[in-house]
């Protein structure tokens, strides 16, 4: 690794010398001016959202400018995401720019917006830029547009419509999400997030028999339908809890629409295995977040996920395809490769490494459709709890939930019973139950819930 790492810093002197000479082709610089310890007083300030002053070269202009770190986890990398915010010419401007630490390939999110944009979904634009920080290059970051009313007039969306962010872990349209607080609203921001309520209650509360008629009322169908099968096909196992839009189009057609967000970790980052279905972080020491009751009721409706593997297939045929995506993935290669030498801020100690890690991609575009196909046809079909929602337990509690059918071995269940949303206390589990009702009359079950449990279930008006 030393060698590696010192054979890096060798070959950037020279591409260093050779970039500023001839300029950088291809990928755009942005030059930020300020105190010498500028980014390190930055990095210091982490953890919090306070700008610094400096200033931004715009056309050949120097422009006082703000910049902060910006992200959720990935503050806590080596390398961090910034945001910037300027004023020029009477208007608003704002960079956001991703570290893409983590994702050695640095094309995992612009694919991912890529797929989603060639799919007919409005979803924010990504380019890859240069820092320059005082004149010294300080690295390759993705710039990702804002997520704001300039963004809802270039895909032609109403800016009188409410656009809604997923901003904390939790924000998953499930019933511990019906005070909103882990949503930020990004348009019309006064605070008001009523409809927002309203939508999940629905969500939870409309039947099972009428749940899809509801999807196609409320939604804007081709594009949730379109949105669940790429997240699919991308592995995108960071959404559904949180990094993730809703637009109510409250002027015009009166429908909801998702859009994608913060989609780093995707295109193979959590391997072809993840589930089809996958709607929340979980772990095995505990629960972690429940599931998204939109995405799951949906691919439980027999029709719903019919239609979703007739989506997947269709996007596999058009876009998701080593055909189709290569042409992409070349660009990107040509466009990096000389910045891939310079980057020392990164955790990539050669181009070969960092070829292996697009060469991972492409072979997760080959395998993961065939990979969901296997899914479909052999994993337990999804299933609900019949128990009415808001089931109160006694001493005796009786739960009951539909038979999970599979086309292979026998299905058994595994059932917990927590005070915790995230199952982190008061933990009751029952293993290997082969029947779909279970009965559980000992007190010792409950001792721990009684109040417990009626105060946090009217603490959310379940």
């Amino acid at each position: 690794m030393v060698n590696c790492i010192a054979k890096k810093y060798l070959i950037s002197l020279f591409c260093l010398i050779f970039s500023f000479q001839e300029g950088y082709t291809q990928i755009d610089t942005i030059k930020i001016y300020g105190k010498e310890d500028l980014l390190n007083t930055v990095y210091l300030n982490s953890n919090s959202d306070y700008f610094k002053e400096c200033k931004i070269i715009v056309g050949e202009k120097k422009i006082k400018a703000k910049i902060r770190v910006r992200g959720d986890s990935s503050r806590k990398l080596d390398k961090k995401s910034l945001k910037i915010k300027y004023n020029f010419k009477g208007r608003k401007f704002i960079l956001n720019l991703n570290a893409e630490f983590l994702d050695k390939s640095y094309m995992h999110q612009n694919i991912a917006a890529y797929i989603y944009r060639k799919a007919g979904i409005p979803a924010f634009k990504a380019v890859h830029k240069v820092l320059v920080v005082n004149d010294v290059f300080k690295g390759i970051y993705l710039e990702v547009e804002n997520m704001d009313s300039k963004y809802l007039k270039r895909n032609n969306l109403s800016i009188t419509g409410d656009l809604y962010k997923a901003k904390k872990d939790g924000a998953n349209l499930s019933v511990f999400d019906f005070n909103t607080a882990r949503w930020q609203k990004n348009s019309n921001k006064n605070g008001d997030k009523t409809k927002l309520k309203e939508l999940i209650v629905k969500i939870n509360e409309v039947p099972d028999s009428g749940f899809l008629r509801f999807m196609k009322s409320n939604f804007d169908y081709n594009n949730i339908l379109t949105s669940i099968a790429i997240n699919s096909l991308i592995g995108n196992g960071s959404s559904y809890y949180h990094n993730y839009f809703l637009f109510h189009d409250n002027s015009k057609s009166g429908k909801w629409i998702y859009l994608p967000w913060d989609m780093d970790k995707s295109m193979g980052s959590y391997d072809t295995r993840l589930p089809y279905f996958y709607t929340s972080w979980s772990s095995m020491s505990h629960g972690g977040q429940p599931e998204n009751p939109m995405v799951y009721r949906l691919l439980h409706d027999k029709k719903g996920f019919l239609d979703y593997k007739k989506k997947v297939r269709e996007l596999t045929k058009t876009i998701f395809n080593k055909v189709n995506l290569l042409p992409e993935i070349k660009r990107l290669r040509e466009q990096l490769t000389p910045f891939i030498i310079n980057d020392l801020t990164d955790d990539i100690a050669s181009v070969k490494l960092w070829n292996k890690e697009v060469g991972k991609m492409l072979e997760y575009i080959e395998k993961r459709p065939s990979a969901l196909e296997n899914q479909f046809k052999n994993y337990p079909s999804l299933f609900c709890l019949n128990n009415e929602p808001g089931y109160q337990f006694d001493r005796k509690a009786r739960l009951n939930w539909e038979e999970s059918i599979t086309s292979i071995d026998t299905v058994l269940y595994h059932l917990k019973i927590s005070t915790s949303k995230v199952f982190k206390e008061n933990v009751i589990e029952f293993s290997n139950l082969k029947k779909t009702t279970i009965v559980i009359d000992n007190y010792e079950y409950f001792s721990f819930k009684y109040k417990d449990i009626e105060k946090y279930l009217k603490k959310f008006n379940v």
